[in-house]
């Protein structure tokens, strides 16, 4: 499997704050079946803001450490971004890392934000020459019960990622009730592109990947499953390794 989407990077934000957080993090993981996994710190102005060279530290670290629990776990570098109009700026500046140096980059919301706003953003976005892929679309409340708000989302060329979590089993008293409802019913709708972890903790927040996996191949099938965890977050992998330019995007004017 492929995650996009983790937070594994040590002591830049609400994820790991250590190294041996790290570690067992990336031996979960590993354990969960995920051979390849995109660090994602979390970037948002006057709450997350680790230096550009304190992220690229701990990087080279992870990359130890990845070595270290399996030769074949590759790790490589993105951000996931609060949308703001200063992170428009820094975008066009080359300042926010891209998912493994492709064009995409991991875009969260707040999760009030008005439709008519997200989709400002999403061509503000795309007007500097990036690619989109929203976190966790179901937490936001612009898009509940409203399916062809997240088929509109499609058609600008987004992707579409959920976290594996939201697809586990709902308890009776599970606070997180309506996000898997609203993740199950953009999964029924074949409106999902790619599952990711959204990992923090090992305990509190971890990967839950091989239980997301389980059950879309269960109840929709092998190849969906195989879609959603490994052809589609590839494809990402796959555009960053081609890319001439990696994370410093040449300014379109």
């Amino acid at each position: 499997m492929i995650d996009i989407h983790s937070h594994v990077l040590y002591g830049v934000d609400d994820g790991a704050q250590s190294l041996d957080e790290t570690r067992a993090l990336l031996r979960q993981a590993y354990g969960q079946g995920i051979k390849t996994l995109i660090a994602t710190p979390h970037q948002r102005k006057g709450r997350f803001e680790a230096s550009r060279s304190t992220i690229d530290k701990h990087f080279q670290d992870l990359q130890t450490i990845a070595r270290e629990v399996a030769p074949d776990l590759t790790v490589h570098l993105g951000t996931e971004v609060f949308y703001s109009n200063s992170m428009l700026d820094r975008l066009e500046q080359g300042q926010i890392l891209t998912l493994a140096g492709s064009d995409y980059v991991l875009v969260e919301f707040d999760y009030g934000l008005p439709y008519r706003e997200i989709v400002r953003a999403i061509r503000a976005i795309q007007g500097l020459a990036y690619d989109v892929v929203i976190a966790h679309i179901e937490r936001y409340d612009a898009f509940h019960k409203h399916p062809e708000r997240v088929q509109e989302m499609r058609r600008l060329g987004c992707l579409i990622q959920v976290n594996a979590a939201s697809l586990l089993p709902m308890g009776l008293f599970d606070r997180y009730k309506v996000l898997k409802k609203r993740a199950r019913q953009l999964l029924d709708a074949d409106l999902i592109d790619i599952i990711a972890s959204d990992a923090h903790h090992v305990e509190s927040r971890p990967y839950h990947m091989a239980e997301a996996y389980a059950f879309v191949a269960k109840k929709y099938g092998d190849d969906y499953a195989h879609q959603l965890f490994v052809s589609k977050p590839e494809k990402i992998i796959g555009k960053g390794s081609s890319h001439p330019h990696g994370n410093k995007k040449p300014r379109i004017c």
